[in-house]
């Protein structure tokens, strides 16, 4: 037995335990498994299965979350995928349509919480939305498929990820040079990404003091966020330590 079936079988078995026995398919958890199970069938070309997975992840999501959550979206461009492999190419381009979209708007918004390293992070998620649209963009031009839409989507990210950069800049900059409290961070900030970037040009076994450089430079980020920018608290989180207690107690 290889290890995607022995993966299978226990995401199977997590999925009942879930259903079946803690009654409570509206959490994160939950979410992550059914998103791997889909997974697991697409790659074994089990597509109908996986569609069916896929459909009924997102249709739990939404209900969950909104339709404009972020945990909508990996379940959006794996089903754009899926679909460009069933060649239902102008479903997947609808869904590329709707992921890209979804995926700018959290982006921008992500800049009045986000530290730059947190951006950054996700602006790596964005390019490989890209990346899969610019693939699905070419598969068409082989096939000679006319659908304008795949190669608009393309043509717009590619201005919004550019002027997303340069607008993020300026900002940045002209916050800076207007107000001298922001000026003093910034300026500490700099000092702080100088000292990180020295200790990450050596061997890992001679950097020091790497978590806490990091963690400093994060939260001079947040502070001028949330004082300048509308930072706003994040939702918490979902907390598994019940789900663990009840785990337990069914042993």
């Amino acid at each position: 037995m290889n290890q995607i079936n022995k993966a299978e079988i226990l995401l199977l078995e997590a999925k009942d335990i879930f259903e079946n026995k803690l009654k409570d398919v509206d959490n994160q958890y939950y979410f992550i498994g059914i998103h791997c199970l889909a997974n697991i069938s697409y790659q074994q070309e089990k597509y109908d299965l996986a569609s069916t997975l896929f459909d009924q992840e997102l249709k739990e999501v939404e209900q969950t979350f909104g339709v404009n959550h972020p945990e909508v979206l990996p379940t959006l461009y794996m089903q754009a995928c899926l679909n460009e492999k069933l060649g239902s190419y102008e479903l997947a381009s609808s869904k590329f349509l709707r992921a890209t979209a979804l995926d700018k708007d959290l982006l921008i918004k992500g800049t009045h919480h986000l530290s730059e390293q947190e951006l950054n992070q996700y602006l790596v998620k964005f390019e490989k939305g890209q990346v899969a649209v610019l693939g699905f963009a070419n598969h068409l031009n082989k096939m000679n498929f006319k659908d304008q839409s795949s190669f608009e989507i393309c043509y717009d990210n590619s201005l919004f990820y550019k002027g997303f950069i340069l607008n993020a800049m300026n900002k940045i900059k002209r916050h800076s040079e207007i107000n001298p409290s922001i000026k003093e961070k910034f300026i500490n900030f700099k000092s702080q990404s100088a000292l990180l970037s020295a200790e990450y040009s050596k061997p890992i076994v001679e950097q020091q003091n790497i978590s806490s450089l990091e963690e400093g430079i994060t939260k001079l980020e947040k502070s001028w966020h949330e004082k300048h920018l509308g930072f706003r608290k994040p939702i918490n989180k979902f907390n598994g330590m019940k789900y663990d207690k009840s785990l337990v107690r069914m042993k």
